[in-house]
């Protein structure tokens, strides 16, 4: 999905807000004062996924809920509590919504869609 560029933005800056914080990488190192905590390595990338959150509210999917697991997951390492409830609990809405809380779930089209 990430070659076919079908992936959603969100989820793909949330992803990388995660991976940052584990990062050697020395160019995430140098954008930072030296002392910063590696957990703000990702700020960038989390702040980008945060501020497309609304679009995922149009049509929810799969990699929506997705998404905002991930960023209850950035919540919970950023000691923010607050905003971890509150991806979570978007999450199981989103979840519900799609009707993946029943045991049959959906059927999941792997077709390359697009993005608008």
């Amino acid at each position: 999905m990430v070659e076919a560029r079908t992936l959603e933005s969100v989820l793909v800056n949330v992803i990388c807000a995660l991976a940052a914080r584990f990062s050697t990488n020395s160019f995430l190192a140098a954008a930072h004062r030296p002392k910063e905590p590696k957990w703000r390595y990702g700020r960038v990338f989390a702040d980008r996924a945060k501020a497309s959150v609304t679009e995922l509210f149009i049509c929810p999917s799969i990699e929506g809920a997705q998404a905002m697991l991930l960023l209850a997951y950035e919540a919970f390492g950023a000691d923010q509590d607050s905003a971890l409830w509150h991806y979570e609990g978007l999450a199981i809405r989103m979840v519900i919504d799609l009707g993946l809380e029943k045991e049959a779930g959906i059927k999941i089209d792997r077709r390359p869609r697009r993005n608008y």
